[in-house]
């Protein structure tokens, strides 16, 4: 992966090879961009970068040659259009593309000068001269995200690269997304005020901003090595055992007289992912309370989902795997609802954060869900009892500190008594969690400026490129 990323000629001629769309150097086609491929952040870009003839490529290699003695130098040719990137992050199994960010370079900015040259990425950017705009038309968007991801994995960066930036450019004549690199170290996390853009990206756009990114990178860890799979086949076997009679003991429990009210109360019109659907209790709730939605089901038992309200309320064939699984390799905006009852706590919290922030990117109206409250007392008679065959997890503190997406309200956040553990005679509490959508989920244009911070980004970017001042 680094290698690729410190070697330019490495990662075009692999990107070939993958089918992902780079600049070439055609013969004869002008203009042409001259820069090191063994460098980052823009080092050596200036204007003169960009060549329109033959004389002045060779006279621009040899200014940088002589700036570097282990100097390589690449020629492209120069893709007039906009210069754009998104952030590509592992969820599980599957590598997905953030929403991407644009640089607007102002309006009278020659095409052949409308790129990030070293000052503009970092002096221009951190004076508000070049501004950030989210890409919001649908097929600009989905192009450059498709873009991504195909470079994120040409890249090696999947399995088990956790996250990237790529960064692209648009070609304005023809509408094509070229990929230029993939930068394995995206500047997230980075001091408040910074401008390289990926920490806003984050915030103005990814479901729970930085909280939740940490805990998607951990999740997807766990997923990829297989850590929590262990536990599956015993809580489906588990589920499997009480199917028969589990909705003619559990209907009355206060837990279930809540998720009624909840399917009375709000609006669950359209599209309904139920993750973790179980008997299928609130399918038909929402149908006898008259709601038009059509169920799509989730869950790790067969025996639960063999259930008749299964069958009578849900689109057939029902999704019988882990619900993390479903919702990583889901799309965008593909229910109009999704909610999650009586399930989260089978996982740890990282995970939980992780399957909280993708259902929020999966739904385009409201996500719901419930978190069991569970005691240490609790916790601990559990595990004693399961003899280690699995676990039960109190992710309260997940959705407390869950951060309310932009483009959302948070419309319940309710502590209630769920039931009373026949097996361990102790009271389990639980919080209730709704969100409708609020308008737009991102502002369209974002600017930043904090120039204090130009010189500690241009040193760090030096040293990073081995050029320390």
């Amino acid at each position: 992966m680094l290698a690729k990323h410190y070697d330019k000629a490495a990662f075009y001629a692999g990107a070939e090879r993958d089918g992902v769309l780079v600049p070439s150097n055609t013969p004869g086609r002008y203009p042409k961009i001259v820069k090191f491929s063994n460098t980052t952040g823009s080092l050596g870009l200036t204007y003169s970068s960009v060549c329109s003839s033959k004389e002045q490529v060779d006279e621009q290699t040899k200014s940088l040659m002589s700036q570097h003695n282990s100097a390589q130098v690449f020629v492209q040719d120069y893709i007039a259009g906009i210069e754009c990137s998104a952030i590509v992050l592992e969820m599980g199994h599957e590598p997905v593309a953030l929403s991407p960010l644009e640089y607007v370079f102002p309006k009278d900015t020659p095409s052949e000068q409308a790129f990030l040259t070293f000052e503009n990425k970092f002096e221009s950017v951190d004076k508000g001269i070049i501004q950030y705009a989210f890409t919001t038309e649908t097929k600009r968007k989905q192009a450059v995200q498709q873009a991504a991801v195909e470079a994120f994995k040409s890249a090696g960066m999947s399995p088990g690269g956790a996250w990237a930036r790529v960064d692209m450019r648009i070609e304005t004549a023809t509408n094509r997304v070229y990929v230029l690199e993939v930068n394995p170290f995206p500047c997230i996390f980075c001091p408040i005020g910074n401008t390289f853009g990926d920490d806003l990206v984050v915030e103005k756009t990814f479901p729970g901003s930085l909280f939740a990114i940490m805990n998607i990178l951990v999740a997807s860890h766990r997923i990829q090595h297989g850590i929590p799979a262990t536990h599956y086949p015993t809580i489906a076997s588990m589920h499997d055992q009480i199917a028969t009679y589990y909705d003619r003991t559990s209907r009355t429990e206060p837990l279930e007289l809540k998720i009624a009210e909840n399917a009375k109360s709000f609006d669950w019109t359209g599209s309904v992912l139920d993750l973790g659907c179980g008997t299928g209790y609130l399918g038909e709730l929402l149908h006898t309370a008259g709601s038009r939605s059509e169920m799509v089901g989730v869950d790790l038992s067969p025996g639960m989902t063999a259930a008749a309200s299964v069958k009578k309320f849900y689109r057939q064939p029902v999704t019988i795997e882990p619900i993390q699984d479903f919702v990583f390799r889901g799309v965008e905006g593909s229910y109009d609802h999704v909610a999650c009852y009586s399930t989260l706590h089978f996982f740890d919290n990282p995970t939980c954060a992780a399957i909280i922030a993708r259902m929020f990117m999966l739904a385009r109206k409201s996500v719901s869900f419930e978190i069991d409250d569970l005691s240490a007392e609790y916790l601990e008679g559990f595990s004693k009892d399961a003899d280690g065959r699995w676990q039960n997890w109190n992710n309260t503190c997940v959705g407390s500190r869950f951060p309310t997406p932009p483009g959302w309200k948070k419309v319940q956040d309710e502590q209630r008594y769920l039931y009373r553990s026949v097996h361990l005679h102790l009271d389990v509490y639980g919080r209730f969690f709704r969100y409708e959508k609020d308008g737009e989920d991102v502002p369209a244009f974002a600017s930043l400026g904090h120039p204090s911070l130009w010189t500690r980004c241009v040193n760090w970017v030096r040293y990073l490129a081995g050029k320390r001042t």
